[in-house]
């Protein structure tokens, strides 16, 4: 299951910080004549069962293992709005699918390719020097570029957001944060909300824990489903406004059933970790 990717690559792009101090990207906005660009790459192995619930097609086990790379880049407009732009490029995906037969068989795909490019704003609305939190809202437009049997989604998606952080200490920062992604062509929607914590450590290194839960509304052929999740991260000052970001992730989604057949699925596990540079100009 891809959901698993988008909690993962969040922690990537919004735990870094803008400046050599202590501070969240996920409610910084850039000022005016400040870019910042950020590039990762991340892998994801996925696992779980199906079966069929009358009993007519056999049972097995699906494997997929994704491999990713990304690019992004931000400027600032000043009065608390910035813009954004992002793609990323599906290196490798690998689906296997083992079924429970005599003799066991099982099929394979690949999928790899360029992805759908995403554009987006966000507005400072609530800043810290000012009031006992910092609150961010923005909006992001992903549009249905690609091949779905390549890099792409097939979807165009409406991603709308709210984002709040506070300081909790000198070196301690907690933060909140939910989205929304809207999709067309049928697919489901996403509603995430997310919490985590920002631990400075040294003057380079901070790290960071966050814990969340996507929800998965109804589609033409699926189930609603949900999926729960934790990721740790740790941002590194390599030099000056130039950071490497290590991270690493897992989550567990519910079973779910098909409206179309009698297919079941059960619980997905998923695994995963990247690796993302950051630099502020």
């Amino acid at each position: 299951m891809k959901k698993s990717l988008v909690m993962l690559s969040a922690l990537v792009f919004m735990s870094a910080p803008a400046y050599a101090e202590q501070k969240l990207l996920i409610t910084d906005v850039l000022d005016l004549g400040q870019s910042e660009v950020s590039t990762a790459i991340s892998y994801n192995y996925s696992s779980y069962d199906f079966s069929d619930n009358a009993k007519i097609y056999p049972s097995g086990t699906a494997r997929i293992n994704t491999t990713s790379a990304s690019c992004s880049a931000a400027t600032g407009l000043g009065h608390g709005l910035q813009i954004s732009a992002s793609i990323p490029y599906l290196l490798s995906q690998n689906s296997s699918y083992k079924f429970e037969t005599t003799p066991a068989s099982s099929v394979s795909s690949k999928r790899d390719g360029l992805g759908d490019l995403t554009v987006g704003a966000r507005y400072r609305m609530v800043d810290e020097e000012t009031a006992p939190v910092t609150l961010v809202t923005g909006l992001d437009l992903k549009f249905d570029m690609e091949d779905s049997d390549h890099g792409g989604t097939g979807t165009t998606n409406v991603s709308p957001y709210l984002a709040l952080s506070s300081k909790a200490s000198p070196n301690t920062r907690v933060y909140a944060y939910y989205a929304a992604v809207l999709r067309n062509h049928g697919a489901s929607d996403t509603h995430a909300i997310m919490a985590g914590v920002e631990q400075g450590i040294t003057n380079r290194v901070t790290a960071v824990v966050e814990a969340g839960v996507n929800f998965l509304t109804n589609n033409d052929h699926l189930k609603n489903t949900d999926e729960y999740g934790i990721n740790l991260a740790t941002y590194l000052q390599m030099y000056g406004n130039l950071y490497l970001i290590p991270s690493i992730g897992v989550s567990v989604a519910g079973s779910f059933d098909r409206k179309d057949s009698t297919t079941h699925y059960g619980p997905t596990h998923s695994a995963g970790g990247a690796l993302a540079l950051y630099y502020l100009f």
